[in-house]
């Protein structure tokens, strides 16, 4: 899930090099020791309708994201403080005594964890937290990250894009010099988004500009198949969003029926979900048609969403103030 926010002062990048995704092999990486702490939460758990399962104050200090690999999910707070998903319940992570405020999280596909915070990026290896230090590089680490595979990253920030390379993220010109805030990989193409409708895709490491038709802000991506690609922007007013599907090698708008404000989206390959603050909606290719999979009537009043994620076998909704809510995918 991304937040619409103020965005912040940054000094202009330095020239830094072309990234081409293909050029440069991802070295494993090369850990240190940090001290860790034990949590203590636990979450009860309560059934709602259509299967779908709350379980209660996941993280007690309110929820930011979740993330989803193919068979975990996480889910943070502002404070760096993760719980895991292992298909039945949820468990707190050792919190990270460093500084990891922030919004943002990844999960690549076999369950590492990822958290965007300050200067950095944290990584959890299933044993410890560790730092990867960012380089050439202004402002928080507050937008979306790619976790394409194992001991794969990248970040985006204004006008550049960063690499993990061994222990380390790498900067690289993105493009552009806008605000960038999406990021996702449309086979061997790497796709950011951001400022003013923009989307660039690069290709054998040439970035092009691809003709959105808005010129309001994207805050994320999300690839459900080869050349199935989704946006999510700001609307025109505060309330409203924009839903943006790429088909047929042109970006068409598919917003919801109402105008309604978006918090997130997400999903895995065939499957794209969107919530709002009191629904999760998933796209019918069908019907082309925006259809409910949870509603305020299935809720209660008080709810608040703010992130969605997929596993292979289920869907993971997150609650404002830590809840988070699961079903087993539909066969």
């Amino acid at each position: 899930m991304t937040h619409a926010h103020t965005p912040r002062a940054r000094r202009a990048p330095r020239a830094i090099s072309s990234l081409a995704i293909s050029s440069l092999a991802i070295a494993p990486l090369a850990f240190s020791s940090l001290a860790i702490v034990p949590s203590m939460v636990r979450a009860d758990v309560r059934p709602l309708a259509r299967g779908w399962v709350l379980h209660e104050r996941a993280l007690p200090s309110g929820l930011e994201d979740v993330g989803c690999g193919d068979d975990v999910a996480y889910a943070r707070d502002w404070f760096g403080s993760a719980a895991r998903w292992n298909g039945a319940s949820w468990s707190p992570l050792p919190r990270f005594t460093g500084d990891s405020y922030g919004r943002t999280l990844a999960v690549s596909p076999r369950g590492t964890l990822y958290l965007g915070g300050g200067d950095h990026v944290t990584r959890w290896d299933g044993s410890g937290w560790r730092v990867l230090p960012l380089s050439d590089w202004s402002g928080d680490v507050d937008d979306q990250l790619l976790a394409w595979g194992e001991d794969s990253l990248y970040v985006v920030g204004r006008g550049r894009i960063a690499r993990l390379e061994g222990a380390s993220l790498r900067t690289y010109d993105g493009g552009t010099w806008r605000e960038l805030h999406g990021v996702s990989a449309d086979g061997a193409e790497l796709l950011v988004a951001g400022q003013g409708g923009t989307v660039m895709r690069q290709r054998a490491g040439v970035w092009s500009r691809e003709a959105t038709g808005i010129g309001t802000t994207i805050r994320r991506l999300l690839v459900t198949g080869p050349g199935d690609v989704w946006a999510w922007a700001d609307g025109e007013s505060w309330q409203s969003s924009i839903l943006l599907h790429h088909e047929g090698g042109a970006w068409v708008r598919r917003d919801l029926a109402v105008s309604e404000r978006v918090t997130s989206l997400g999903g895995r390959a065939g499957l794209a979900l969107v919530t709002t603050e009191t629904a999760v909606l998933r796209w019918d290719p069908a019907s082309h048609a925006w259809t409910p999979e949870l509603t305020a009537a299935d809720l209660g009043p008080g709810t608040r969403l703010e992130a969605v994620c997929a596993t292979r076998q289920h869907l993971v909704v997150g609650e404002a103030s830590g809840n988070v809510i699961v079903r087993p995918l539909a066969p």
